[in-house]
């Protein structure tokens, strides 16, 4: 799947993808893209901490470069024992920022995880009419091989 942020390929299956949406009316959206990463990260890294010792933000001598997300660790990225276990991507628009992130972790705690990053949270139900219109962008644009062996 190519997605809205880019970055690298991520084989999706037991990992736990995030997406937050962050208004430009929030201050959050008017820092710079790495501050934003950062907190971000900082955020799961102080909820993980409550169950895994070793979890930090990667360092430089972590980095490696690769087409795969999970196998190119980048500044601000997650690992624990120094085994990658997040990244994440970021877009900005005049609407806010995106940011699109995925957690490989057995036992996420996802309580400790939703509270460090958002004040307040709800449980979304999908309207049956945004289904529809999701099936439709999917079979017109999303789910095509022009979209998604662009990059």
């Amino acid at each position: 799947m190519r997605r809205w942020t880019g970055g690298g390929v991520v084989l999706h299956g037991d990992d736990l993808t995030v997406a937050l949406a962050i208004p430009a009316s929030d201050p959050v959206a008017g820092m710079t893209s790495m501050s934003i990463y950062r907190e971000i990260h900082e955020a799961f890294v102080a909820a993980l901490s409550m169950t895994n010792g070793g979890v930090r933000l990667v360092l430089p001598e972590d980095c490696r470069e690769g087409a795969a997300c999970f196998q190119s660790p980048v500044p601000l990225d997650i690992v624990l024992d120094g085994i990658k276990i997040c990244g994440g991507a970021l877009r900005r628009s005049k609407a806010g920022v995106l940011y699109q992130g995925s957690l490989r972790l057995k036992n996420i705690p996802r309580p400790a995880i939703v509270a460090a990053l958002a004040c307040e949270s709800a449980q979304f139900s999908i309207p049956a009419q945004l289904e529809s219109d999701v099936d439709c962008l999917v079979e017109k644009k999303y789910g095509t091989p022009g979209w998604n062996n662009l990059r």
